[in-house]
């Protein structure tokens, strides 16, 4: 009997002992799972009223392990039928819920290995729907690409093409001249769209006041213009024009592309005689042979030669520039004195006929002009007879006219220059529509 209550005695110390750490020394550690391995498919799901419900995973075993403190593998066999009343705070931290929820299960303790659970969930869990937000992160990358679309805005790379075909206008507009425009002698920079002078090109061809209203030769390699109208105190009425078509020129080496002539003559008192050293811009000539007083003199021809140079430069070739809209500066040309039989001289004083000449020298000279001489040699002796050494006639530059072809201008390359000192630079041949022009040089 004393054995009987003994063992009585030593089952209820240990069911208070047991109750006593269960109550007051089972603090769990919150975890995100409940370390009891329990089937789902021994139960079915409880659902709490009103919250979502709660599905607790595993297999359930003959043991309960909520603290180190408990043996998991203690089994009562052939005790007395014990069910306590166990509700350990369990502390549930869903991965998306930062607040834990607290699940109170009342586990039933049987003396079979098969205990029966009944969890009260006692606070709304919603698991699921707090991962939702994951893909609401993922549309947010694609606007971000969708300014790539912006640089295939390639119209501002479009400029590229204007800026290249900008210089084809610009180089076609030299033969598109209106001799009717008002000139601006700032905006002359024929030079700048100047064909580089090529050697092969030899031949020019000179034009005057006869080719008015003709038609003019075209791929000249220089254009050589008469001011003119024949006679030396007359005006070529086409030379806008005229000097328009010599600016089309293709250019030749060691030439101008545009020269100039003038015709030269001295009438005696049959034409523009002067009665006094003053030119009709006003301005007191230097006459070497002193003062002219309209008499048949050198001082008068001298004179005479002076005024007719002015007047080639100041009168005729400026305005009708200025009316082509070409270069108006005298000495970015080649001069030419076109001295022929045909026009007046003084046979009886060649001297005067000299000084005549001389005097346009000077004035051409003296604007920074480069003079040459268009005569042969017969005619050129008849005029001026000899040049004494002193003469300004000397060393000037001879443009030979008398060929009939290519072969014979060329060939008139090696014949003397027409004054001590000079060169012979072009030669003439004509033919039965056009004076054409060898270059020598």
């Amino acid at each position: 009997m004393s054995n009987i209550l003994l063992g009585c005695l030593h089952l209820l110390s240990f069911f208070f002992f047991h109750h006593h750490i269960a109550t007051h020394h089972y603090k769990p550690t919150p975890i995100p799972s409940i370390p009891v391995s329990i089937s789902p498919t021994a139960w079915p799901s409880p659902i709490a009223s009103g919250t979502p419900p709660i599905y607790v995973s595993g297999t359930p075993t003959s043991t309960i392990e909520p603290t180190d403190t408990v043996s998991p593998t203690s089994a009562i066999s052939g005790e007395p039928t014990v069910t306590p009343t166990v509700t350990p705070t369990v502390t549930i931290t869903p991965t998306a819920t930062p607040t834990p929820s607290v699940i109170s299960p009342t586990p039933t303790l049987s003396g079979t290995p098969t205990p029966t659970l009944t969890p009260t969930p006692t606070a709304s869990i919603s698991p699921l729907p707090t991962e939702t937000p994951i893909p609401t992160t993922t549309p947010t990358p694609t606007p971000t690409v969708t300014p790539t679309p912006t640089l295939t805005l390639s119209p501002t790379a479009s400029p590229t093409p204007t800026l290249i075909l900008t210089p084809t206008p610009t180089a076609s507009a030299t033969p598109t001249v209106d001799p009717s425009d008002t000139p601006d002698p700032s905006a002359t920079p024929t030079a700048t769209i100047t064909p580089t002078p090529d050697p092969s090109i030899k031949v020019g061809n000179d034009i005057s006041y006869p080719q008015c209203g003709q038609t003019l030769p075209t791929g000249q390699g220089f254009g050589i213009v008469g001011v003119n109208d024949g006679i030396a105190v007359t005006t070529n009425p086409c030379l806008s024009t005229e000097l328009l078509w010599a600016e089309q020129s293709l250019g030749t080496q060691n030439q101008g592309k545009v020269q100039l002539y003038v015709n030269t003559g001295n009438p005696g008192t049959a034409g523009r005689w002067p009665s006094n050293n003053v030119d009709s811009q006003g301005n007191t000539s230097p006459n070497p042979d002193g003062t002219c007083d309209g008499s048949i003199s050198t001082a008068c021809a001298w004179q005479y030669g002076w005024n007719r140079a002015v007047d080639d430069v100041q009168d005729k070739f400026i305005p009708a520039a200025q009316s082509a809209g070409v270069d108006t500066t005298p000495s970015d040309y080649m001069w030419w004195l076109d001295v022929e039989t045909v026009n007046s001289w003084d046979s009886s004083n060649l001297q005067n006929n000299r000084a005549d000449l001389e005097a346009m020298v000077t004035y051409f000279q003296s604007r920074g002009i480069t003079v040459g001489i268009y005569s042969i040699s017969s005619m050129w002796s008849t005029i001026v007879g000899t040049v004494p050494s002193d003469s300004n006639l000397n060393g000037l530059h001879s443009w030979i006219p008398g060929a009939t072809d290519q072969n014979g201008a060329q060939s008139n390359c090696s014949l003397p220059s027409l004054t001590s000192g000079g060169s012979v630079s072009l030669t003439q041949f004509t033919t039965n529509n056009f004076d054409y022009d060898y270059s020598c040089l």
